[in-house]
């Protein structure tokens, strides 16, 4: 399978790169009519193509050969988490948490959150050059961002965990209690944390409390420490 240059190509029904992708091939990288790159569409999909026409803004594609691959792990996770305050630390953890190898980022709105919006589509670029960087075959779902009243009785992981600030006793620790091969879902807040009555009503379905070290982390930070630890328990 040929592994140089690699392009994300998420419709292969239309058999063309998206215009940014076209962009890189006809001018960052001077490809030509020809050419053989190869795509993957994010899901697991890799394609063998060959380029019939390239273009800034069209680049048409000739299929030539198409493997699906497994996912890299059995189960699935999700870290669902207050979006940081500013656009840097936001694409930074996008980024890591890309490479790490997380299922889903689920942005939520809770009552402390400092930032209300999300630049999806600013996420969404981050995301796909964080999986090219890394050579990973999948790209992580993200959905639209939730507040954490419609969020959080939705959620049928086999174990969700809910990471916050000490109350009384620290939270048992996150690494002692995920159990190997089952879906997870790790909710952390924003820095404010979260209120007593968000961890109140995570409890009441099911989440438990976790806690991430006897340091106080950043959001991004957490986020990074949470997966991490989770996909340890993956090998």
């Amino acid at each position: 399978m040929n592994k140089e240059p690699w392009f994300y190509f998420p419709d292969p029904e239309h058999k063309s790169l998206p215009e940014e992708e076209s962009h890189h091939a006809a001018r960052v990288l001077r490809k030509r009519t020809g050419d053989l790159i190869t795509g993957f569409d994010g899901r697991g999909n890799v394609y063998n193509l060959k380029i019939k026409s390239v273009g800034p803004k069209v680049c048409e594609l000739e299929i030539l050969e198409e493997n699906a691959l497994p996912p890299p792990y059995s189960h699935s996770l999700t870290i669902a988490i207050a979006p940081p305050k500013t656009k840097e630390r936001l694409g930074f953890m996008v980024e890591k948490l890309t490479e790490i190898g997380v299922s889903k980022i689920q942005f939520l709105l809770s009552e402390r959150s400092e930032r209300q919006s999300v630049n999806m589509e600013r996420v969404q670029r981050t995301m796909i050059s964080a999986a090219k960087q890394c050579g990973s075959y999948f790209l992580p779902e993200i959905p639209d961002p939730m507040d954490f009243p419609s969020w959080y009785s939705g959620v049928a992981d086999s174990q969700k965990f809910i990471c916050h600030l000490p109350e009384q006793a620290a939270p048992d620790s996150l690494e002692e209690m995920l159990k190997k091969d089952e879906d997870t879902c790790i909710a952390i807040g924003p820095e404010g944390d979260f209120s007593k009555s968000e961890i109140t009503m995570a409890r009441s379905a099911g989440f438990v409390s976790a806690g991430l070290g006897p340091q106080v982390l950043r959001t991004e930070t957490a986020a990074l420490v949470a997966c991490t630890i989770a996909r340890s328990k993956s090998f």
